[in-house]
């Protein structure tokens, strides 16, 4: 794995901060992977021997070339195969080993009845023991192009077994193929042999001639298989320009390239062959390597895999560990009350403060970029670029969009909500921008409407207390007036509108200032766009610094205006003094004749002063009846465009609404058979509920949710509405209790706005085929489900519609064991090609039966009176790693006493 990364994140790596956990990560087992492999190459020796034609001199040529061609066209193993002749691969393997290229030899069989196969060793084979094989074959005629067996094709597939190889019948479908030559019962007898385990085509089983099409697709009867044959893509490549055609290479999915991965991705061959025509799945983002100091783990790292990792071990080995560690690192925060409290005790009791997790991650689109993500518990994960720099501004959630995370029965709590179901869906929605943004959009513009409208609501209710008055002191002042009162002191009305004017004047002179230093302190213009040094690096520089002039004379005479603008301001201040002076000198009259006016009504039993004030106070409130006039007109205007946001949110819930029921039924067209899901408007009406009780006490609240919930089909809106529109309409419309609907109604205006933003979250209704017969459907709904089916049904879900890791820890605890078999690994096997899965398990069904690529085995020790957990490198790999293998039957199977006696019970 570092050899094919090292250069892409070299600058990473060589980070001092960068753990030597996570480097020696790197150099432990990665699991399987695909090796393109080229299974039938002829030697210099096979060429002369067959008069074939070729440019090349002698050997030594002829293999420099092979060599070139295999690291030119990618190919990382090759197998030598000579007729019943083994030392003729030698120079060539040699030469092959000594580029990185891995070698398997063995030779090409012809048996008794005319068949061709490709006998295949392991590497630690010698080729003295090679040729013990070749003499047991019972062959005659060495001196021969090509030689043959005395025995038949049924019997040196058993012999190659039993001598630790691998067979593959060559050309199965042409002249000395398996298929062609043999016929009647001698075919079918060896094509149901359970040694011949591959066939060589130059295409698919689809391209193969029409009479062996359904014995190559196991359709036919007679020849019908438990598991059929795999077919693999080799032919004779007898020159370099060979390697470049698909029919002469395979990739082979192995964790070690060895016999016993060849045998493996022969078994499994739907997960670990594929041809050079198959359809190969979009990269995806991965966690490519973990490490951890301190704590349960202290010392420990692993390498994973980008496909399937399954984490084994005994009770309390740290499999758990492994996965919050993980959720901790990305802050993927469980989705249930139950899973939050275990995972809180979880981080407190056995992650622990201190320890650190580093994770190094791999995001391939749209360019191939490395991170390094560092956690010493509790604090925040730190992250670093692929040159090491640290990242601001991005959480780890941010770099891996889409990974999920599910502790033990967390997947078990989700299936009792089922508006986090639907949520679930949502995995299944293309993203649309524009609809986020334009709901985000909404939802500001709401919250702001409702807070327009409930201050404006505010100074309407003080403006109409204000003016309560205004008609009684109309009436006052009219009988003033009647008394002559209106025209004897006239000029000192007058004088009082004067004085109210300069105070606006005033009032105007302050806005002014104020709004002038706010845009003094919000003004600065940076001219500075660009730096010499990066003007220097655009082809139209010249046309950059002419902008860059712009800005600068902007800047000044923005700065010379503000300038005027303040002196303005500033001169205006001593300029209204000496007019206010001059206007006081020029009413000193008026104002002792005002006072000699008083007195002299005073004695008639008038007091003046009051009409006065009776006529200043209906002026002042005269002004704020006209603002409230204004007042009442904005209020209407805001309602107005409310009621176009309401209607916008109301259509953006529905496009959101339509987009889930296109993702559920595309749900069950990937699960077709198995699960179906529909969706529907939240019917628990929580958030509603919510608001509600946030503005109303008391029992009301409740009443009217159930009285809600009994509606046929609830529209937001007309809720809104009727509180609105007072109790009466919500007695009638929903049969809410008087006392209930007045309570309600009591919320007013602000209650209504705030129900009109509810969003109420869909519902997914989830229903599982519970039949066991073929053809048969038995569908039935989570809630008439066990706890195993209904998380079964779920983890379908989750199987589906992304990208990113999946990690969940013990799956089983949740599943019916039958499920797990026909339905779960099935559906795991096709997506773990998209995306990565990281499963702790007890069920050897998982790893085995889903051919995890990444298997690893965690080992708990006991040193000084410490628990700590292991991760050996033997016990590190996938199904074809020895190590890992016994591990699986020990811990997963029992033993292979306990297998054995089971296989024997059912009688298999």
């Amino acid at each position: 794995m570092l050899q094919n990364m090292e250069g892409s994140i070299s600058g990473l790596l060589a980070h001092p901060s960068v753990s030597k956990g996570i480097k020696g990560a790197l150099q432990k087992p990665g699991g399987a992977r695909y090796y393109r492999c080229a299974l039938q190459v002829n030697p210099f020796a096979y060429l002369k021997r067959h008069a074939k034609q070729t440019s090349f001199a002698d050997e030594d040529d002829y293999n420099a070339a092979m060599v070139q061609a295999c690291q030119a066209n990618g190919v990382d193993v090759i197998a030598i195969t000579d007729h019943f002749r083994v030392d003729t691969a030698e120079s060539l393997a040699n030469a092959a080993r000594a580029a990185g290229i891995r070698v398997f030899t063995g030779f090409e069989a012809n048996t008794s009845d005319g068949v061709h196969l490709l006998c295949l060793f392991p590497e630690t084979t010698s080729l003295a023991d090679i040729g013990l094989v070749i003499g047991a074959c019972g062959v005659t005629g060495f001196n021969s192009e090509s030689p043959q067996a005395d025995k038949n094709c049924e019997q040196l597939l058993a012999l190659i077994r039993e001598r630790g190889g691998v067979t593959i019948a060559a050309h199965a479908c042409s002249a000395s193929g398996l298929l062609r030559t043999l016929s009647g019962t001698s075919r079918v007898r060896t094509w149901l042999s359970r040694d011949l385990m591959a066939v060589a085509l130059p295409g698919s089983r689809a391209d193969a001639p029409t009479e062996f099409r359904k014995i190559l697709s196991n359709k036919d009867g007679a020849h019908k298989r438990i598991r059929p044959v795999a077919v693999i893509n080799a032919s004779d490549v007898s020159d370099p320009a060979s390697f470049a055609t698909p029919a002469a290479t395979t990739f082979v999915k192995m964790s070690e390239v060895s016999v016993e991965g060849l045998r493996q991705a022969f078994l499994d061959w739907e997960s670990r062959i594929c041809l050079n025509t198959d359809d190969t799945p979009d990269d995806h983002v991965e966690l490519i390597a973990v490490a951890w100091d301190g704590g349960l783990l202290d010392g420990q790292s692993m390498q994973l895999n980008k496909n399937l990792n399954v984490l084994i071990g005994g009770r309390g080995a740290g499999k758990s560990t492994v996965i919050e560690s993980l959720r901790h690192v990305f802050a993927c925060m469980p989705k249930g009350a139950e899973a939050n409290r275990s995972y809180d005790s979880f981080v407190k009791n056995v992650l622990r403060n201190g320890t650190k997790i580093s994770v190094l991650i791999r995001s391939p689109k749209p360019s191939t970029q490395y991170y390094l993500l560092e956690c010493v518990v509790p604090n925040r994960t730190t992250i670093r670029n692929g040159a090491g720099a640290l990242v601001d501004g991005l959480v780890p959630l941010d770099i891996m969009p889409g990974l999920e995370c599910y502790g033990q029965h967390e997947i078990s709590e989700l299936t009792r909500s089922p508006e986090k179901l639907a949520h679930l869906l949502s995995r299944f929605v293309a993203k649309d921008t524009s609809r986020d943004a334009e709901k985000s959009d909404l939802t500001h513009k709401l919250g702001k409407s409702r807070s327009d409208i409930e201050r404006l609501n505010t100074d309407l209710r003080k403006y109409e207390d204000d003016i309560s008055s205004l008609p009684a002191l109309r009436e006052k002042l009219d009988r003033y007036d009647k008394a002559g009162l209106k025209n004897r002191l006239a000029d000192k009305t007058i004088l009082d509108r004067e004085l109210r004017a300069f105070a606006a004047a005033r009032q105007e002179v302050e806005s002014l200032t104020k709004c002038i230093q706010s845009t003094v302190e919000n003004s600065a213009v940076s001219h500075a766009a660009f730096s010499e040094e990066e003007l220097g690096s655009f082809p139209r520089v010249e046309l950059l610094r002419e902008a860059d002039q712009a800005l600068v004379e902007l800047e000044n005479k923005i700065g010379s205006a503000l300038f005027s603008i303040t002196k303005a301001i500033q001169e205006a201040g001593p300029q209204f003094d000496d007019i206010e002076r001059r206007w006081h000198e020029a009413t000193a009259t008026v104002t002792q004749d005002y006072e000699s006016t008083l007195r002299d009504l005073q004695k008639q039993g008038v007091d003046g002063s009051d009409f006065i004030s009776t006529q200043n106070q209906v002026a002042e409130l005269e002004v704020k009846e006209e603002h409230l006039t204004k007042l009442r007109a904005r209020k209407a205007e805001k309602i107005r465009d409310r009621r176009e946001f309401v209607a916008a949110w109301e259509n953006v819930k529905a496009q959101e609404f339509r987009a889930l029921e296109a993702a559920a039924k595309k749900v069950g067209r990937k699960l077709q058979g198995r699960v179906r899901v529909r969706v529907r408007r939240g019917e628990a009406l929580t958030p509603l509920e919510a608001v509600l009780r946030k503005s109303v006490s008391g029992q009301g609240p409740g009443v009217a949710i159930e009285k809600f919930k009994e509606a046929a089909s609830l529209s937001i809106p007309d809720v809104a509405e009727a509180i609105r529109a007072g109790s009466v309409a919500l007695t009638e419309r929903y049969g809410l209790t008087p006392a209930s609907a007045e309570k309600i109604a009591s919320g007013g205006e602000s209650l209504s706005m705030q129900v009109e933003e509810v969003d109420l979250p869909a519902e997914a209704i989830i229903e599982l085929n519970v039949s066991r017969e073929e053809g048969v459907d038995n569908w039935k709904q989570l809630d008439d489900l066990s706890t195993g089916q209904k998380a079964t049904a779920v983890l379908l879900l989750l199987l589906l519609g992304s990208d990113a890791p999946l990690l969940i820890d013990q799956p089983e605890d949740d599943l019916d064991n039958r499920f797990i078999t026909d339905v779960i690994v099935p559906t795991m096997r096709v997506e773990k090609e998209k995306r990565q899965f990281i499963f702790s398990t007890h069920n050897a069904n998982i790893p085995v039966l889903g051919d995890a690529e990444q298997i690893v085995g965690l080992t708990p020790v006991v040193e000084f009176g410490v628990e700590r957990t292991l991760v050996p490198n033997h016990l590190v790999g996938s199904i074809d790693t020895e190590g890992v293998r016994e591990m699986v039957r020990e811990l997963l199977e029992g033993g292979r006493a306990a297998f054995e006696l089971r296989r024997e019970k059912y009688g298999f």
